[in-house]
């Protein structure tokens, strides 16, 4: 049986290698993607089990990225570093129907933590709210 394929989504590189790096040690498969339209295409060529995505990117943003999964029925974990008192993105992921939110900076445990549950719930039959 294949390990589970996750989508990384992000337009800092760093960010991308670091959670494919903790991603692929805990044994699942790690595409990457560096914005919203380089992520919707990976999701018709791959069979993506788990999309995570940042929230603001240039170009087609991580609200894109959730809605383009949603269409699919993959779930998405949905993180930012932003902490703006008049528009929290994060409401508005779960509001669109995230199956996780985040916020950065996010530990390891936590982030494998959060994948495992939202993969053993399935494709949107639910959300976990991890902040």
């Amino acid at each position: 049986m294949q390990p589970p394929t996750l989508l990384i989504v992000d337009d800092d590189a760093s960010v991308r290698d670091l959670l494919a790096v903790i991603l692929a040690r805990a044994g699942y498969i790690a595409l990457c993607a560096g914005d919203g339209l380089e992520a919707a295409e990976q999701l018709r060529r791959h069979q993506v089990d788990l999309v995570l995505t940042d929230v603001y990117m240039p170009g087609e943003d991580g609200l894109f990225v959730l809605r383009a999964a949603n269409e699919l029925r993959i779930g998405v974990v949905v993180f930012t570093a932003e902490r703006d008192a008049e528009f929290d993105p994060l409401r508005s992921a779960q509001q669109l129907g995230a199956s996780a939110v985040l916020r950065k900076p996010f530990d390891p445990d936590l982030i494998l933590k959060t994948v495992r549950a939202c993969l053993a719930m399935g494709s949107k039959d639910g959300a976990i709210r991890a902040a």
